[in-house]
């Protein structure tokens, strides 16, 4: 035995390994299935790069090579752009399917479930049987021997691990095969250079083919041109192969399937360029090479080892692609063939096991037995496939659904021109692109000439799309509103380093590098050109000894200082000694690292238009070397491609840092608000506090109660006359009824009172602030907002709205591992509703206003709103917090409340629904001057000679024309002094001028004292917030009725504010 096969049979076993590791404890059919969906997002993208390569990938693409223009291989990605970009955005109502057949069974039912699963088991089952062939083929041509036992050996392994492990096994195993296969592909193309006689350059040689292919195609050979075209189709149009779009059914969400096929087509792009540049190296030295010697001429004078790697990296392509079929044959088999058969399928993971033993096995003896009968018929049998399930499963993804007959119609069509076309016609690639093509044809055709029957045409919208076009519409506002407020001098001072040392870092760095680089400089009139570099740098250097002693005006001068001396250190210098040095190993290496440092210290936008400035000026101060000089310099391009890509990994170490630097900064702002906010709330009620203090240390509240209990004991005393004192009895009651109100008064603005800066705002700009805010402060779920309603503006205090709608949505996010599963969004519902108040309750006068209902859910039906919400003004009772979520949803029910609004709080097994509903003119319900706080934090009186001397004759007046006795009139008189403070009227005296002058006015007219009091207190609750309760407490409820009723005066319908 070769000792190359020892290294074969060791990865062998480490690929053994890793399945098996990865694939324990298996716990049932769905886990067999998509792993639970439990995987990152690059290990499925290695594995549909895997899965999609195959063992005739290097040979199928140099053979490409020749037959075909080199520009159609920037098509090969643009098909799994187009299932990332649009397909699999489109595919969350089959996320929780586990199988294409499963999905397309959902939509048409079961017959064309059993021909989908038939088809794929055909196609997969295939591909697992020329993939073995393909191994026995590799080890005659590598190493001459016989490679039956080799093949069983693969099989085996490949088989073990699929049957323990299922998608987990494959999925890793994938990765791994996929990595070493990455770590290879630069060597094939460094050695595959290398042997160009003469030395050419790489991209004169693409340029050249480009040129020859337009001139054979476009000039000489019009005709094929419309071959062309067909080419170009037949990569755009998606292949819905089962084993690639398994990996949208193993993905978390629809999110990840994006980003997994996105990724997926930028790198199977660079691969399949990568390949095809090999293949124009050979032929450019070989120029009559064919398609079959390409592997011979790649082996031949290759360094020691490299054949092995070879053959290696296409082994673990062909166990990639057999392990993937191989597993999606079993699990169509059993999940979509077996079970609809036998009605229901116990055991079904013991079953998936046995079936991946069988269908490897069948496999196995196919290839070994057969294998001239594959490359001649089965291979061409595997494109039925694509073409005929292709077409229908894309038009349910997009959500067109056309009868089952239709269906199959289409399917016929497509295996007929396929048919047509590979044995009739002899086509080879171009057949795909027209049976699809008949396929959906006929299918739409079919279904509008044939009678129609429920449920089916149409579209729908998929709320994955409507959110992805929400984010594209917040990202343009928000880049519209970045430009239109851009402020240069803000920009520059935003970058400038926060700390000075960052000034001494740059300069030291430059001084050591400029010295260096000078050393390997051609010419000495080139020092003098870095000589103002030295004492910038220098200057940099002594920048933090000073800096404290800056002005205002230095400190801007400073911000263009730093920019033109990062530009003038690390960009324009490096760009020039990296060429007047002739590529020299040090410069470069300088170079390298010059742009990284200031891609560090700067923002992106701004490194890279520096870089490209000093590329362009460099290339006219001192025009760079031909290129072929660098490769000689460096020794091989081996030592280029290492620096390259220690310096990518650098970059992306950067770029991380900064991206993880930027999360933490925008985590750290939205807590500092929050914590602002926490504080402000704070004050205001240290501040309530203390005047409620001041409202309950007054003597009148005792003076009530002694009066109470005298009128009380009286009246026990004579308990004979009790019958003849029922208005003492009726008003001691209501004094104490009056005393609890205020009680009760005290003890809300003690715990749920809320203020609010009302002001009028967009909802729809609200709710995009509220869903960039989630995102900072790292809430996960993807947001989509379905806004109904037919209102734009609501009267509301943005900030506190935001925090509950922020709030809301953390609350769902800590809730999403003990209620939730498989939920990753999160859905705002805003829509139209009316709220009806109870304005009077003596009179049961009510008023209805319009109002809007927000509802923040994760479950996916449509919410049920009722059209009226009623009694919505009493004050809930004080919840208890008992956790961290209790205290959160007591504050945004507290903020819902200081609304007049409605809320609740549902909880679910499938769901988390948080309903709010707010009135849209706050204005007519709650005064703009309640936004403020009842009293002044420490009360300063305004008194003049003038006012004093109205105040005695007011109180002189009123004692000889009324029933008041002087102390009350005194004490009123005091207490709107109090609640007016330093209040000024339009001519400058004090404001408690004006309700003694309306005193008097009422006094011309009736000489009732409660109306005379009222006057004097008329404006007290409106202006300084006293709560009417006091009033009622203090002097009475008709003096408190009255004052209500003026305080509502001039308003459409306003609520009492503290009732």
């Amino acid at each position: 035995m070769h000792a190359e096969v020892w290294w074969v049979i060791g990865f062998l076993i480490l690929t053994l390994t890793i399945g098996l590791i990865t694939g324990r404890k298996m716990k049932d059919f769905s886990d067999y299935a998509v792993g639970h969906k439990r995987f990152g997002t690059w290990i499925l993208v290695a594995s549909v790069i895997a899965t999609a390569l195959g063992g005739r990938s290097l040979s199928n693409n140099l053979d490409f090579v020749v037959a075909r223009p080199l520009v159609l291989v920037l098509f090969a990605g643009v098909a799994y752009l187009i299932i990332g970009r649009s397909l699999a955005m489109r595919m969350g109502k089959f996320m929780r399917h586990l199988s294409m057949a499963e999905s397309m069974g959902t939509v048409y039912g079961k017959g064309v479930r059993y021909i989908a699963a038939i088809a794929f088991v055909i196609r997969s089952g295939g591909l697992v049987v020329l993939e073995f062939c393909i191994v026995n083929k590799l080890l005659r041509l590598f190493f001459n021997i016989d490679g039956t036992l080799f093949t069983i050996t693969i099989a085996i392994f490949v088989t073990l691990y699929a049957t323990i492990g299922g998608a987990r096994s494959v999925a890793f195993t994938d990765f791994m095969q996929i990595l070493f296969f990455g770590l290879f592909m630069p060597m094939l193309f460094v050695i595959t250079y290398q042997k160009l006689h003469p030395p050419t350059n790489i991209i004169d040689l693409l340029l050249n083919r480009i040129r020859s292919d337009w001139v054979d195609i476009v000039i000489n050979n019009r005709p094929k041109i419309s071959s062309m075209v067909l080419d170009i189709a037949t990569y755009v149009i998606p292949w819905m192969v089962s084993a690639n779009i398994q990996r949208i059914y193993m993905s978390a969400s629809v999110w990840q399937a994006k980003a997994v096929f996105t990724r997926a087509a930028l790198i199977f792009t660079v691969v399949k360029i990568l390949l095809a540049t090999v293949g124009i190296c050979l032929l450019h030295m070989h120029p009559d090479l064919k398609p079959s010697q390409f592997l011979h001429m790649i082996t031949n004078d290759a360094p020691a080892g490299f054949n092995i790697l070879l053959y290696i990296a296409l082994i673990s392509l062909i166990m990639s692609t057999v392990d993937s079929n191989l597993h999606m044959c079993t699990v169509t088999l059993v999940h979509d063939i077996i079970e609809p058969l036998t009605g229901s399928l116990k055991h079904k993971l013991i079953w998936a096991r046995v079936a991946t033993i069988c269908v490897g096995g069948v496999g196995l003896w196919i290839a070994i037995s057969y294998p001239d009968l594959l490359y001649t018929t089965f291979y061409h049998m595997l494109t039925f496939c694509s073409s005929m399930v292709s077409i229908p499963f894309i038009i349910a993804i997009i959500g067109f659904f056309p009868r089952t007959l239709s269906v199959l119609l289409g399917m016929g069509a497509g295996i007929l021109v396929t048919t047509i076309m590979q044995y009739y016609l002899h086509a080879k690639w171009n057949f795909i692109f027209p049976s699809m093509l008949a396929n959906i044809v006929v299918l739409v055709i079919s279904h509008y000439l044939l009678p129609k029957l429920p449920h089916t045409g149409g579209t729908q919208d998929q709320e994955p799309l409507l959110i992805e076009k929400q984010l594209r519409k917040r990202k343009w506002k928000a880049y519209k509103e970045a430009i239109r407020t851009f402020c240069w001098k803000e920009y520059i001072r935003n970058i400038f380093p926060k700390k000075p040392a960052h000034f001494f870092r740059v300069g030291f760095y430059s001084e050591i590098y400029l010295c260096i680089s000078l050393c390997y400089n051609q010419k000495l009139s080139w020092v003098y050109y870095f000589s103002p570099c030295m004492i910038l740098a220098t200057y940099f250097i002594c920048y933090p000894i000073w800096h404290s002693h800056q002005t205002t005006h230095h400190k801007v001068v400073m911000h263009y200082i730093w920019l033109i001396g990062i530009f003038c250190l690390l960009f324009l210098p490096g760009a020039l000694c990296f060429s007047i040095s002739g590529y020299a190993i040090v410069p470069t290496i300088i170079y390298l690292l010059n742009i990284a440092v200031g891609f560090y210290f700067l923002p992106m936008p701004t490194a890279s238009f520096m870089l490209l400035a000093a590329f362009v000026m460099t290339y006219f101060i001192a025009p760079y070397p031909p290129l072929a000089l660098l490769v000689s310099t460096w020794g091989s391009w081996s030592n280029c491609l290492c620096l390259v890509v220690c310096w990518c990994a650098l970059i992306k170490y950067i770029s991380l840092h900064k991206t993880v630097k930027t999360l933490l900064a925008n985590q750290l702002a939205y807590w500092h608000e929050l914590a602002f906010y926490k504080d402000q709330a704070t004050i205001k009620k240290i501040q309530y506090q203390h005047h409620l203090d001041i409202l309950t240390k007054s003597n009148h509240q005792e003076d009530v109660l002694k009066k109470v209990c005298s009128d009380l004991q009286q009246l026990l005393s004579k308990p004979d006359e009790l019958c003849h004192h029922k208005e003492m009895v009726k008003r001691s009651i209501n004094s104490l009824d009056s005393y609890r109100t205020f009680l009760q008064d005290l003890a809300y603005y003690e715990r749920d009172h809320i203020t609010l800066e009302v002001v009028l705002v967009d909802i729809e700009n609200m709710f995009d602030r509220a869903t960039t805010t989630s995102k900072k402060a790292g809430i996960l779920f993807q947001v989509a907002i379905y806004h109904t309603t037919q209102q734009k503006y609501l009267e509301c205090d943005a900030g506190k709205i935001e925090y509950l709608l922020v709030t809301s949505m953390r609350l769902i996010e800590e809730s999403k591992n003990k209620l939730l599963e498989n939920q990753e969004i999160i859905r705002i519902h805003i829509m139209d509703t009316k709220i009806k108040y109870n304005v009077d309750s003596e009179t049961k006068f009510f008023k209805e206003l319009p109002a809007v209902a927000f509802v923040i859910t994760t479950g996916i039906d449509k919410p049920r709103i009722d059209p009226l919400y009623t009694d919505l003004l009493e004050k809930a009772p004080g919840i208890v917090p008992n956790t961290i979520t209790d205290l959160y949803e007591k504050e945004i029910m507290q903020i819902v409340s200081a609304h007049y609004g409605y809320g609740t709080i549902t909880k679910q097994d499938a769901a988390i629904t948080f309903l709010y509903v707010l009135p849209l003119h706050l204005s007519k319900i709650r005064d703009n001057v309640m936004n403020t706080l009842p009293f002044y934090p420490n009360f300063k009186i305004m008194e003049t000679p003038a006012s004093l001397q109205q105040e005695i004759e007011t109180e002189d007046l009123l004692v000889q024309s009324t029933s008041l006795s002087r102390a009350l009139v005194r004490d009123t008189i005091l207490f709107i002094k109090k609640c007016h403070g330093d209040q000024k009227r339009a001519s400058g005296d004090p404001f408690y001028t004006h309700p003694m002058a309306v005193a008097r006015i009422v006094l011309m007219e009736t000489q009732d004292p409660d109306v005379v009091i009222a006057a004097l207190l008329h404006d007290v609750v409106e202006d300084s917030k006293v709560p009417l309760s006091y009033i009622e407490s203090r002097f009475g409820r008709n003096v408190a009725y009255i004052v209500n009723q003026v305080t509502h005066m001039g308003s459409t319908f306003r609520l009492c504010p503290f009732g």
